[in-house]
């Protein structure tokens, strides 16, 4: 039995250190997430530290909202709600916050107690992130609190120094100052969290000692892949391996965001979506968009950034078209073993017409075995599509022209003697980007001039752009039109002097939409001698 219980404490001491914020474990003294151990009056600590928070008097409880900040919940403190946390303070710290701000407040605090405070909000309403010493002064960061934005926020301070590091970090921009507090003896207090604060937060992580660079890059790109909020630097995960390098990817540095699973950060993020506004692309772990899979192996990423470009209008070419793609182009790192991924965009973001993804290792997108052509499927309101990626590899959104269609011709051959006879009442032109522009009706084989005419009776909507003997051509915007005026294309011969050239003629036509043509479909006119007039004669 006593082996068994030395294997249960060493297991459980495993699992208690196993986990830590970009693996960052060392002087982790608290770790509060809103999607793990948090109850209706408490936020239990993820470190075996016992730094819980809690709120019993009912009224005064953060609110818990599932799925606000990137597919993460958070607590809502509505500027009379707070936390009550432990009586315990600190000289040398690093402390985490993931918040995004609703309203301006009045003192927005973050951690208090009586004598220090960590301040959203400044007293006032200044609107900048600061640091306070009860009766002694308020020390304005300069630092605007980021409200309507979510932001990674971090107060640092060494052991023996009275300056305080105050950091801001959104939209792919880092802010920070050091304030002078005027005090070696200024620190980092644990008894309270969230007064007169108004707005979510997601997490709180506490060291009770700095940490180096790369130890906090760790941490933020841990935070950053979870929440949406796009880093200043590069990504790294828990082991240091850079997942997404912001020189490599120069031009790609936009609305950054990321899935991953990195089992010593504790962080499974199977869906993901930046967390800024001009952001458009979530992206989901397997193919359901709202259910993602499960990741298979750790340290498997798939972080992908844009260049900025316009998503309104078809203004470049791609895959060998003019005017097909839109101008903004994604950028995607792959790490480990990531597979098929679901990818959704909303129908309003993209202009009306798109119907394809296109996927390349050449960010040209160009006509060859480099570039994969994937069906959208729509989805209500959204366009999704599901794609395995590779590292380095570009997608963008894509209007694939498809060529126009001729349909329905008589199949008999139209015996012609005399007159103007129509050539079809049958055929129907259709397209299914709406884009048509031209048909060409002509006299493809047998025409003999001088004799033989096309003729065309004026439609509504439809313009004649040439017209000869042999060749018609025809300019429409609706294939509706397009269908009238093919139907109005009469065929005339006009020899008179007893040279008539009878036999076969064929009449062709095709459609061209700007990219490319329509099937041909023809129909033979036979023309025969004109009979001899039949006479009456009386003597």
């Amino acid at each position: 039995m006593k082996y068994f219980y030395a294997f249960f404490f060493l297991f459980f001491t495993f699992s208690s250190v196993a986990q830590s914020p970009g693996g960052q474990s060392g002087n982790l003294r608290m770790w509060l997430k809103a999607n793990a151990g948090v109850t209706t009056s408490v936020w239990n600590d993820q470190t075996s530290n016992n730094n819980d928070f809690s709120q019993y008097t009912s009224s005064l409880r953060p609110s818990l909202t599932n799925n606000i900040i990137n597919f993460n919940p958070a607590y809502y403190f509505d500027g009379g709600d707070y936390f009550n946390g432990q009586n315990r303070n600190y000289r040398r710290a690093l402390v985490y916050f993931v918040i995004r701000g609703e309203n301006w407040g009045n003192r927005s605090r973050l951690l208090n107690n009586n004598s220090y405070s960590l301040r959203y909000e400044q007293w006032n309403n200044t609107g900048t992130l600061g640091f306070t010493r009860y009766g002694i002064r308020d020390y304005n960061s300069g630092i605007s609190s980021p409200y309507g934005q979510v932001s990674i926020i971090s107060f640092e301070k060494s052991n023996n120094s009275s300056n305080v590091l105050v950091k801001k970090i959104v939209d792919g921009v880092s802010s920070t100052n050091n304030l002078n507090t005027g005090s070696s003896n200024s620190r980092f207090p644990l008894n309270e969290y969230g007064r007169y604060l108004q707005g979510y937060t997601a997490e709180i992580i506490f060291y009770d000692n700095t940490k180096g660079s790369s130890a906090e890059n760790r941490i933020e790109s841990y935070l950053a892949i979870k929440y949406g909020v796009t880093l200043h630097n590069n990504y790294l995960h828990s082991g240091g391996t850079t997942i997404w390098n912001r020189s490599g990817n120069s031009g790609y540095l936009n609305d950054v965001a990321g899935i991953g699973r990195d089992d010593t950060s504790g962080l499974n993020q199977g869906k993901s979506k930046s967390v800024n506004s001009s952001s458009r692309i979530t992206i989901a772990n397997g193919t359901n968009i709202s259910s993602p899979a499960s990741f298979t192996s750790n340290r498997s990423f798939l972080l992908w950034g844009h260049n900025d470009g316009l998503t309104n209008s078809f203004s470049q070419t791609y895959y060998g078209q003019a005017n097909s793609g839109i101008a903004r182009k994604w950028k995607v790192n792959e790490t480990g073993s990531v597979g098929n991924v679901r990818l959704q965009i909303a129908k309003s973001a993209l202009p009306s017409g798109v119907n394809r993804l296109l996927v390349s290792t050449n960010a040209s997108f160009p006509n060859n075995v480099s570039t994969q052509m994937v069906d959208l499927i729509d989805s209500g309101s959204n366009w999704e599509a599901t794609v395995n990626f590779s590292n380095n590899q570009y997608f963008t959104f894509y209007r694939h022209n498809l060529p126009p269609v001729l349909s329905t011709i008589e199949s008999a051959d139209l015996e012609y003697c005399d007159g103007s006879v129509l050539i079809t009442n049958t055929i129907t032109a259709s397209d299914t980007e709406s884009d048509l522009i031209t048909a060409t009706i002509t006299i493809s084989s047998g025409f003999e001039s001088g004799q033989d005419e096309l003729e065309y009776s004026p439609v509504s909507g439809v313009t004649v752009s040439s017209s000869s003997d042999q060749t018609i051509v025809l300019n429409a915007a609706s294939p509706a039109n397009m269908s009238d005026a093919l139907q109005a294309i009469s065929f005339r011969n006009n020899e008179t002097s007893g040279s008539l050239v009878t036999g076969s003629r064929t009449i062709t036509f095709t459609l061209n939409d700007g990219n490319s043509d329509s099937n041909q479909l023809s129909r033979n006119v036979i023309v025969h001698a004109k009979p001899n007039p039949v006479g009456v004669f009386h003597e």
